[in-house]
């Protein structure tokens, strides 16, 4: 009896193992691309389709910034044909990683585009100094993203040459919906009012702001690690609304909105979420948000926040 109970056992182990390989391991005719963020994987996503085998590592509702890889996902990466992370301090465990000989090519976003300070500018208690490390949000500009979008183009027509028109035709269709994005971004901007933004948040937007002309005011500087601001902060936060009778005050994605809510209730103003796109809600995934989804959403969001 103990034998045959040791005998399933093994077995149990055996076929556990083996479903864990399965749904990772690209099939023949398709290559297997793993992203690390939400803006990675849904450009690959566009460009590719089902000609590719495609996962996202940081799931839907997962705080991007405090993400540790698992075994499980170095493994899917050491295994996949084109690994896309976003290539900044966050991502050094990549690089720990890729340094070990993983065979497989690699697209950091941050390298298709210029990349600008983190910290360099206005936030409620200091202006436009400069912490020295680079903004790693760089899709939030559409025009950046055209950028990234053609790098992942490249990437995958050197993986999988049989499929480089596609890769190609569908690269470029999406980039012209970038275009449309920008110039409905711009006219928000042009028919507004006003030219700052109040984040009651940290702020990830910095590449948005600087491709629209638009100055902005933040609670953190950057996504800085603390958890809350100084009192000094918020006051002053609280001022300039009510000195600009600004009417929104903004936070980001999957944000408590703790700071946000503080400021407006002292202040009159509304709170509206501008979408940095850096993850997704499981619900938003669930039901098919996109990149293009949410920043259209942003045209709104930016439309009342400029009266």
């Amino acid at each position: 009896m103990k034998r045959i109970l040791v005998l399933l056992l093994t077995l149990a182990l055996l076929l556990s193992l083996t479903c864990g390989c399965t749904t990772e391991k690209n099939s023949d005719d398709c290559i297997s691309v793993v992203c690390t963020v939400f803006p990675a994987y849904d450009f690959a996503r566009a460009i590719a389709g089902d000609l590719i085998a495609l996962e996202l590592l940081i799931a839907p509702g997962e705080e991007v910034h405090t993400y540790d890889p698992t075994p499980q996902d170095m493994r899917r990466i050491t295994e996949c044909d084109l690994f896309i992370c976003n290539g900044g301090t966050s991502d050094t465990w990549a690089d720990t990683l890729l340094s070990g000989g993983a065979g497989c090519s690699v697209v950091k976003m941050m390298e298709c585009v210029d990349s600008l300070c983190a910290a360099d500018h206005d936030h409620a208690e200091h202006t436009g100094h400069d912490h020295g490390e680079y903004d790693e949000h760089v899709w939030t500009s559409p025009k950046m993203a055209e950028e990234i979008v053609r790098g992942i183009s490249d990437a995958l027509c050197a993986a999988d040459p049989e499929n480089e028109e596609t890769y190609r035709s569908r690269a470029e269709s999406y980039c012209e919906e970038l275009r449309t994005l920008s110039d409905r971004l711009q006219a928000a901007v042009t028919g507004g009012t006003r030219r700052t933004l109040i984040f009651g948040d940290r702020f990830p937007m910095r590449y948005f702001t600087e491709q629209l002309g638009l100055e902005a005011v933040s609670a953190f500087p950057g996504c800085a690690a603390d958890t809350e601001p100084s009192a000094a902060t918020v006051a002053a936060l609280i001022n300039r609304v009510k000195a600009d009778a600004i009417p929104v005050v903004l936070k980001c994605e999957l944000s408590s909105g703790l700071v946000a809510d503080a400021i407006a209730e002292a202040s009159g103003a509304k709170v509206l979420t501008l979408h940095s796109c850096h993850n997704v809600t499981a619900e938003e995934y669930s039901r098919g948000e996109t990149y293009l989804s949410l920043m259209n959403k942003n045209v709104t969001v930016l439309t009342e926040a400029l009266k």
